[in-house]
């Protein structure tokens, strides 16, 4: 019964996903779109993330926050979707690039080749590691994907143990935060640095979260007094 209703969650996210599909979609692409999503579906299919959720629901959430906070086209979204199976399944890179061509299979390629091992708490490390991540800009695509599959992993942190939290964490602190502010995404930005500090320091990050939530109002209340102005002149 359990796994009955975690496919059915699984087909909803899905639809939901197709929702959001941007307008210029069209009829052809969507066609790759679900065809991506069935490959990996199927590849995925028996295996669990940490939270319990099938692995599928982590692609599917990649391919959300490339849709919506990204505005990427429809060969990021396939990437999205696709992005660990040649690495954890046995789907080939040549499978890829015979179903979707030599563009998204190189995106997914670049994607695989990034490694989470380099001893990242060395700064020497730490800069060759961000300066790889730069190089595969050439198709800003790749590191764009690549922040989305971060931000989706730092949302799920909760379900790993505590040393593997922090080791994440830590991670994501010194490498990706600095990337995201470096391309001038400050909500991944921001983002990733509250969910560092929930993490590494839960007290300091609920009292800080509180304060705000008082001074919400007060706040919303000064911003709509200094955008009036700007508004009406624009």
């Amino acid at each position: 019964m359990g796994n009955i209703i975690k496919e059915q969650k699984v087909k909803e996210q899905y639809e939901q996903l197709c929702n959001i599909l941007p307008k210029e979609v069209t009829k052809e692409q969507r066609k790759q779109i679900d065809e991506a999503f069935i490959i990996a579906y199927k590849a995925h299919q028996g295996t669990l993330r940490k939270t319990g959720d099938p692995y599928i629901v982590h692609p599917l959430n990649v391919a959300e926050i490339v849709i919506k906070k990204l505005k990427l086209d429809t060969a990021s979204i396939i990437a999205a979707l696709l992005h660990d199976v040649p690495e954890d399944t046995n789907v080939t890179l040549q499978d890829i690039e015979k179903t979707f061509g030599k563009e998204i299979a190189t995106i997914v390629e670049a994607l695989t080749k990034v490694k989470e091992e380099i001893p990242w708490h060395q700064p020497k490390h730490a800069t060759i590691f961000q300066a790889f991540l730069r190089n595969l800009s050439k198709d800003r695509r790749i590191i764009l994907i690549k922040l989305a599959d971060r931000l989706d992993n730092m949302r799920s942190l909760h379900a790993m143990p505590r040393s593997k939290q922090l080791h994440i964490a830590t991670e994501t602190k010194k490498l990706y935060v600095p990337i995201a502010n470096r391309l001038g995404l400050n909500k991944f930005k921001t983002e990733l640095e509250d969910a560092y500090l929930k993490i590494t320091n839960p007290d300091d990050f609920f009292t800080i979260t509180r304060k705000l939530d008082k001074t919400i109002k007060q706040r919303e209340k000064e911003m709509d007094i200094f955008i009036k102005p700007i508004e009406k002149a624009l």
